[in-house]
């Protein structure tokens, strides 16, 4: 009997080798070519109206995507589990120690991060393992959440995706759930901008 292998080849959609695009919200122009500045065979938005795109003069920041090891994906099975919940009980944002300065923010402090898409407010977390990058001379800070939280289970919280983009690559077929354009502010303590009731004397 003849053995036959399989051709496994692939060819991406927008030529045979791979080349480096800017995502859809980028601070960043495309350095090897500063006229196409995300993949041109990229079709995004698909509907206008319902997916709208960052620009970073709104959205100074970066935000990354990716996961905590005490839960796996959305966690829908782990945040069930009281013992990983007591480890990561609920979502956070990891800041810069620079960008936490400039905005008065200090660990356990809430603060709402936006995007064209969203917002979620969560507490932050300020560490030295966030840093700014220099790219083509200007600083590009990036801040970081996990994609682990939604609406049910044991522990619950919002969830990143409600600020991140669904651009596709068309070549991989990957979304661009790990790079988008955010704003991140403090919120205001509720307690010391609380109003006393009418007819009562503060």
């Amino acid at each position: 009997m003849l053995a036959y292998r399989r051709d496994t080849s692939y060819t991406p959609k927008d030529g045979p080798l791979p080349e480096m695009y800017e995502p859809v919200e980028s601070p960043c122009e495309n350095e090897l070519h500063p006229k196409v500045r995300h993949n041109p065979l990229l079709k995004y938005p698909r509907v206008a109206s319902h997916q709208p795109i960052g620009k970073v003069e709104q959205f100074p920041y970066v935000l990354m995507t990716s996961t905590v090891p005490e839960h796996w994906c959305g966690g829908s099975t782990t945040r069930n589990i009281p013992w990983l919940n007591e480890l990561a009980p609920e979502p956070m944002v990891e800041l810069p120690v620079a960008l936490a300065q400039k905005l008065g923010v200090q660990s356990g402090d809430r603060v709402r991060v936006s995007s064209a898409r969203g917002e979620v407010e969560v507490k932050a977390v300020v560490t030295p393992r966030m840093k700014s990058l220099q790219v083509a001379g200007r600083e590009v800070t990036i801040v970081w959440m996990p994609y682990n939280w939604g609406y049910q289970g044991l522990s619950t919280g919002p969830s990143v995706n409600h600020l991140t983009i669904d651009a596709v690559d068309p070549g991989a077929g990957t979304q661009e759930t790990k790079a988008c354009l955010v704003d991140v502010v403090k919120v205001a303590d509720r307690i010391a901008t609380s109003r006393a009731p009418r007819g009562r004397k503060s």
